[in-house]
């Protein structure tokens, strides 16, 4: 490989070493050429050697670098070479600061950490950690792949969510054109959420998956995403997950997500069914709050909306059945069937439901 250096220095306080600025590293990667800028390279040499024909550093410090998958596992590789016991240059630790990892079209910045021998067989990895500690990661170049875990504690999500996980772990392995995600486990709103799937990073984007749910706070869950808390209690699933786009960007419009889910010990909140289905007049009911043993059912979501159906909830001596759309704009569009058991005459009173997440309206009404 090519080495250029913009700017060298020669340190002598408050340690000796030398500091390389602006430095582009040339060469060969997958059998095309590449170029990685590093913004500067501290190199602190072991002072018995610079008298000798084989220089040795025992640090050398990377700091500011975007670091894409093909480059960490040529990292191994380089480092293998310049400490060949014939080499004349030599190099102890090997510290990231400020570096941009660039893997499966995004970008995340921030890390810091070090490459370390894994084990007595003297493989490497690249071991990378946020600098608040909440999330650490281990990238392990096995041939031309990368396999990757990480484990975090109190975990914010860094776009677009005010989310934080009380713990997360993970297992992935990432190749040329797609990261295979063998499990996922994250403890967060009061619950645990178990996956696996696999995103495809060719010249489109696309995420398979499915995701199971125990124990998630529902009500916590709509506060999360910014929505009317319409169900209350613990909710738990499984879903499976596809989404195809051209980028990153467009990847949440075509999301789809189908499966079963259920809720204990619950509420319905702004929902009155027992109210609703008092007023033989057809009044429209708002506000108050249904409570629920259970309710069940499947789900589909998807960008243009949400669906609800074959709910089945259990209430007392009431039993509900029915259906709930939901759209872009948290409308609401539901027909459920309220009947009361264990009476001689169990009629079917049908009830709709208007209005939006926020303010849901509930009426008596035909079913259509």
């Amino acid at each position: 490989r090519d080495v250029k250096v913009g700017n060298l220095e020669i340190l002598f306080y408050p340690k000796q070493g030398f500091q390389l600025s602006d430095v582009r590293i040339v060469g060969l990667v997958n059998g095309k050429e590449n170029e990685l800028r590093i913004s500067e390279i501290l190199l602190t040499p072991a002072l018995t050697s610079l008298f000798s024909d084989a220089k040795e550093f025992t640090k050398a410090v990377v700091r500011g670098v975007s670091l894409p998958a093909d480059q960490i596992v040529a990292i191994s590789g380089m480092l293998d070479s310049v400490n060949k016991p014939d080499s004349s240059l030599r190099v102890g630790r090997l510290v990231f600061e400020k570096v941009d990892l660039l893997l499966a079209g995004l970008s995340l910045s921030g890390w810091e950490g070090e490459v370390i021998q894994s084990g007595n067989n003297g493989q490497r990895l690249v071991q990378l950690q946020l600098p608040d500690r909440s999330l650490s990661i281990a990238l392990h170049p096995v041939g031309q792949r990368l396999d990757i875990t990480g484990e975090g504690y109190a975990f914010k999500l860094p776009v677009g969510s005010s989310l934080i996980l009380d713990s997360i772990n993970f297992t992935a392995s990432l190749d040329a054109d797609s990261v295979k995600l063998q499990s996922i486990e994250v403890h967060a709103l009061d619950g645990l959420l178990r996956g696996s799937g696999t995103i495809q990073t060719g010249s489109r984007f696309g995420i398979t998956g499915a995701v199971e749910i125990e124990r998630l706070n529902a009500a916590r869950l709509f506060g999360v995403l910014d929505v009317g808390a319409l169900i209350w209690g613990e909710l738990g699933g499984k879903l499976q997950m596809s989404a195809v786009a051209k980028s990153w960007s467009e990847i949440v419009p075509t999301l789809l997500a189908e499966g079963d889910f259920s809720v204990r010990r619950g509420s319905l909140r702004g929902i009155d069914l027992v109210e609703a289905a008092r007023r033989v007049s057809g009044t429209p009911v708002q506000g108050g709050a249904t409570n629920f043993e259970s309710l069940s059912g499947k789900i589909r979501l998807s960008g243009a909306g949400s669906r609800l159906y074959g709910l089945s909830m259990t209430s007392g001596l009431m039993k509900t059945t029915g259906s709930i759309d939901i759209d872009k704009k948290e409308g609401i569009q539901g027909q459920l069937d309220l009947q009361m058991q264990g009476s001689a005459n169990q009629t079917r009173t049908p009830i709709s439901l208007t209005g939006t997440l926020r303010t849901p309206v509930a009426q008596v009404g035909t079913r259509k």
